[in-house]
């Protein structure tokens, strides 16, 4: 059935003249075509779309494989990004635990992508864009979050954006749209990258627009800016991505091939999927808050009527919080949410951090 969705990647094309290493990517990622159809025990899928990735694949697959031990299958490329065709085709794989890494995309094409996924998983998602402004609003041409909100039924619980400038954009205004929408700026994020994490964990979809990072780290923008992430805060927050084991997707949009003419941004994407294999790799499941590993600390700020509950994992030193009545937020529920031990540590001393009052912000 995938074949009806998608183009066979040209394995001779990607490779070239020179044979794969045993230790390289390319040697054990599987290529998927008529004469390989199974996808049994694929963990990581990548697909492209048109010849965007290409470049991507040939760096990618050129890397070391010594940290990398995950069943890796290379799809092709997207005939196109209708529902007709993404729906299928993410409910094939999401279903049976295969997550789509998706190369070349634009960012307008972010709704009918997460349109899809939520449609598959049968709920409402909770999507992450990493990007130098927030994609929502009115009056705004990079508005491409907007018509996420424009379906009778809703599509996602609540929105979150690492990376954006505060000189583009107005998370207050957005959150007029939305509530539920919160992030960390540039700056916020560069003091304090760890600070990232708990965004990332999270989220069930990571969109990684190549437009957060500098011109000068990623030449081949769709959207280009002198200010933006580094190089290797792109690489790290991929990391989180992989790492994260509730997240079902991960792309890298908003490239364009022809201004890659040093290829140096196809490099980069390829090695932010790598970091997304590696931390993949590494993978934490860590659901069962009651196992004997997993501490619980209650706080009671001054001046609250209720106080929070947080949970560290002493395998991973991760942190998760809630509120400590069940009903106090009757229109979300009273989920628990990820966090950091910075969170934890303000509460003690009576700061609510940025992260809780945006998590929180109907109950306190």
């Amino acid at each position: 059935m995938i074949a009806n969705w998608l183009t066979p990647t040209e394995q001779s094309k990607i490779m070239g003249e020179i044979p794969y290493d045993p230790t390289q990517l390319g040697a054990q990622v599987r290529f998927f075509n008529e004469d390989t159809p199974s996808l049994k025990g694929i963990k990581i899928a990548i697909i492209g779309i048109g010849d965007q990735a290409d470049p991507v694949r040939s760096a990618l697959y050129r890397m070391n494989t010594a940290d990398i031990n995950v069943e890796i299958a290379d799809l092709g490329n997207l005939v196109n990004l209708k529902p007709s065709s993404t729906i299928p085709l993410f409910k094939e794989l999401i279903e049976v635990g295969i997550h789509p890494v998706l190369i070349g995309f634009k960012s307008e094409d972010s709704s009918a992508i997460i349109e899809g996924i939520s449609k598959v998983m049968k709920k409402r998602i909770r999507p992450l864009f990493v990007d130098d402004r927030i994609g929502l609003g009115k009056g705004f041409s990079r508005s491409y979050i907007n018509p996420l909100f424009e379906k009778e039924v809703p599509l996602i619980d609540d929105l979150a954006v690492l990376a954006f400038q505060q000189q583009y954009s107005d998370i207050e205004h957005a959150r007029k749209l939305f509530p539920f929408t919160h992030g960390l700026r540039l700056g916020s994020l560069r003091s304090a990258i760890q600070e990232a994490e708990p965004f990332i964990r999270d989220a069930d979809v990571m969109m990684f627009m190549l437009s957060a990072l500098k011109h000068a780290e990623a030449p081949a923008q769709l959207k280009s800016n002198p200010s933006g992430l580094f190089s290797e805060e792109a690489c790290q927050l991929s990391k989180y991505a992989g790492l994260n084991e509730n997240l079902c997707f991960f792309a890298v949009g908003n490239y364009d091939l022809q201004y890659d003419i040093h290829k140096q941004s196809a490099a980069l994407i390829a090695q932010m999927i790598w970091y997304f294999m590696y931390g993949y790799q590494n993978r934490m499941y860590e659901t069962n808050l009651a196992e004997k590993h997993f501490t619980k600390y209650m706080v009671q700020p001054d001046n609250m009527e209720e106080g929070f509950i947080f949970y560290k994992s002493e395998q991973t030193g991760r942190w998760w919080v809630k509120k400590q009545h069940e009903n106090s937020i009757p229109e979300k529920g009273n989920p628990l949410r990820a966090c950091s031990y910075e969170d934890y540590v303000g509460c003690t001393h009576n700061t609510i951090s940025e992260r809780l009052m945006e998590l929180f912000q109907h109950a306190l």
